[in-house]
């Protein structure tokens, strides 16, 4: 029971499923994955995670200007 206890202490503790840690890292990989041009890098993460930071990478794309 104690042992069952201290596990559950120690994961309360870790708080890597926070909605703004998930987002942060989101933030981070995606802006990463842009600059390194390997949005392909991506895949290691999580679902969640991947998809965030793909949304951030495609914010983060420069539109071309239209030739006139």
């Amino acid at each position: 029971m104690y042992g069952r206890g201290q596990r559950q202490a120690e994961q309360a503790q870790q708080p890597e499923d926070a909605p703004e840690v998930l987002f942060t890292m989101a933030c981070l990989q995606g802006l990463r994955a842009k600059l390194c041009d390997d949005l392909g890098s991506l895949d290691r993460f999580p679902p969640e995670v991947a998809a965030m930071a793909r949304r951030v990478a495609e914010a983060l794309e420069v539109p071309e200007l239209a030739a006139t």
